[in-house]
C-alpha cells in the first residue's frame, strides 16, 4: 500500500496550510510517483473563475479591470480541498460585484507562482488590486466565509 511522504500536519483542512512539497507518493519498493487529484477543485458551474498561465501573468502585471481575489492551489492538497465550499460560497456572495474570485493551479508552475504571486504554501490566497501590479497576501489561516468576506471588504471595499 502506498504511503504519503510526510508534508504537513492534517488537523483542520479548512484552516491550515500544506507546505510546498513534491506531492509524491512513496511505494513499498522505495520508488515514488507523483500524487494526482481525482478531480479539479471549483469545476464546471462554479462561480470561481479559472485562470490559465497567460491570465495569471496579466493579473500579476496589473492588467485587470476588477479587484481579484486569487487562490493558488493544488487539487490534491487536503487543505485546498477543505476550503473549497467556503471559497465557492464567497464567490457566490461576490458574484456581480467589482471583485472577481478566481483560482490558479499553482502546483503545475510553482517557481513562477513563488516569484510572481508569493506562493509559499497550499493554499495561498492573494488580493490583486484593480489596475495595479503586485498583490497583498491573505494574512490568516481562517478560510471561513465571514473571515474571507471581512478581508475582502477591508481590501476592496465590498463583501
Amino acid at each position: 500500500m502506498p504511503q504519503l511522504l510526510p508534508c504537513c500536519c492534517l488537523l483542520d483542512a479548512a484552516a491550515k496550510e500544506c507546505g510546498l512539497h513534491s506531492g509524491n507518493i512513496r511505494k513499498e519498493d522505495g520508488s515514488t510517483e507523483e500524487r494526482k487529484a481525482e478531480r479539479d477543485l471549483w469545476s464546471d458551474g462554479s462561480n470561481v473563475e479559472a485562470l490559465d498561465k497567460a491570465a495569471a501573468e496579466r493579473l500579476a502585471a496589473g492588467d485587470q479591470d476588477k479587484d481579484t481575489l486569487l487562490v493558488l492551489y493544488a487539487p490534491w492538497c487536503p487543505f485546498c480541498q477543505g476550503m473549497e465550499a467556503n471559497y465557492e460560497a464567497l464567490a457566490e456572495k461576490l458574484a456581480g460585484s467589482h471583485v472577481c474570485v478566481a483560482k490558479y493551479q499553482a502546483d503545475v508552475d510553482k517557481e513562477w507562482s513563488k516569484a510572481n504571486l508569493g506562493l509559499t504554501t497550499f493554499p495561498t490566497i492573494v488580493m490583486l488590486p484593480k489596475a495595479k501590479s503586485g498583490f497583498v497576501k491573505y494574512p490568516s489561516e481562517r478560510r471561513d466565509v465571514e473571515s474571507l468576506s471581512m478581508w475582502v471588504k477591508t481590501m476592496a471595499g465590498t463583501a
